[in-house]
């Protein structure tokens, strides 16, 4: 809540060193008694302003706005205040103000406070920041910009929180290169990692295109805050710095985690398992997603599962998603795959039924290659006939005429020797 970073600062009625001397020259001639009794002078509270103060203070925490106003108010046609009396009374002001969001008048109250040049050094800092802040909250970013750079400049190690504000009031302002330097020392000074903070620099590293300083916020997140949506960034960032094992590994360490949960997640996984030669885990991915229906019950999904377990030579493990694959495809083309597996275990009726089905469902793109496949599976069971008849229709398709004539004479043969 804004009110409680402003009450933050104080009263700052307690004699302090004010943030200058008017003259350092002739400062310096004075001897430390008199320095001393001059500061305590300049920053002197009357016994009736400090009862006001006090007693408006007291309101504004009890949440008794009126009331606190109507002290001020007093406190304002007062002629004899001096400087310092003035500032803590415009200070007050803004702290009312504030804690009613009247934001704008807020302001011009620290403004008011600030002019004065009356406060103590410290006290004059914190109510610069707090007028950054207010500049903020009623979207004057140029004022807060200069209000908080000026600050920054005064400040002695200040906190981290501090770098985070003029960052995004550089962002508001639409400057993200004099924002980024900000933002880093946010991070940097932080004790423990900021969420926030780290998110604010990651939005700048990667909007100016500094990829490699993305990969290493995002390190930070994922360690701190682990969450889907960094794993996911981490990986992206890793595949456009070409580091695609490591793409690979930070999927990996969501999906053993159970963050990936939609089909796309799952499916790049499974895609990038394929792409780095470890089709097994592949395939249990694959396997799982459809089980749980995170996966949706399409051929495609079905037929890269089938090529997972095609991929890791686990050939008994290929029929079944290949043939639901086949059953939701809008053509036979998966069937003729199919019927290939079955003829490469040697299992010559499933291949023809395999086949059968591809012709009935049609849309096939090279029919040849299917009578091919067909005349082949005749052949294997010993029915040259039939054989003989698949391989002529494969001879009328360009692409397979060659072969058919190959297996036809191969067919005559048998024949002449049986």
């Amino acid at each position: 809540m804004l009110l409680a970073m402003l009450l933050g600062a104080g009263l700052g009625l307690a004699p302090a060193a004010p943030s200058r001397a008017d003259d350092v020259g002739e400062e310096a001639k004075e001897s430390r008694a008199e320095r001393e009794k001059r500061k305590r002078k300049q920053h002197a509270v009357g016994e009736w302003a400090y009862k006001k103060l006090s007693e408006s203070h007291e309101l504004l925490a009890d949440e008794k706005w009126a009331e606190a106003l109507a002290l001020m108010d007093e406190m304002s046609r007062r002629k004899r205040l001096n400087a310092h009396e003035q500032a803590l009374m415009w200070q007050t002001y803004a702290y009312i103000q504030s804690s009613q969001e009247k934001y704008k008048q807020a302001t011009e109250s620290f403004e008011k406070c600030l002019a004065l040049d009356a406060l103590p050094e410290a006290a004059a800092l914190n109510t610069q920041y707090n007028l950054g802040q207010l500049y903020m909250s009623i979207e004057d970013y140029d004022a807060a910009v200069k209000t908080l750079e000026d600050w920054l400049g005064k400040a002695e190690n200040p906190a981290g929180s501090s770098y985070y504000l003029l960052a995004m009031a550089h962002v508001q302002n639409e400057d993200l290169p004099r924002a980024l330097p900000h933002a880093r020392s946010a991070v940097a000074r932080a004790k423990a990692p900021v969420e926030s903070w780290l998110q604010l620099l990651l939005s700048l590293e990667f909007e100016l295109k500094h990829y490699r300083k993305v990969a290493d916020v995002l390190e930070v997140l994922v360690t701190h805050f682990p969450s889907k949506t960094y794993y996911l960034q981490l990986s992206a960032i890793y595949n456009e710095l070409d580091r695609e094992k490591r793409a690979l590994a930070v999927l990996e360490l969501a999906y053993v985690q159970d963050l990936l949960d939609r089909e796309s997640e799952l499916l790049n996984l499974a895609q990038l398992y394929l792409f780095h030669d470890v089709p097994y885990r592949a395939a249990h991915v694959l396997e799982k997603g459809l089980e749980q229906k995170r996966i949706d019950d399409e051929a495609d999904n079905w037929e890269l599962l089938g090529n997972a377990w095609l991929q890791a030579r686990e050939y008994d493990r290929v029929i079944a998603p290949l043939g639901r694959a086949a059953e939701l495809s809008d053509d036979g083309e998966i069937y003729v795959r199919l019927a290939q597996v079955h003829m490469e275990r040697e299992e010559f009726s499933e291949a023809l039924a395999a086949l059968e089905q591809a012709f009935a469902k049609g849309g096939l793109e090279e029919p040849g290659r299917a009578y091919l496949l067909l005349g082949i599976t005749h052949s294997g069971a010993k029915r040259y006939s039939s054989a003989r008849k698949a391989f002529n229709r494969a001879h009328k398709y360009e692409k397979s005429r060659k072969e058919a004539r190959q297996w036809i004479s191969h067919v005559e043969w048998q024949e002449a020797i049986h």
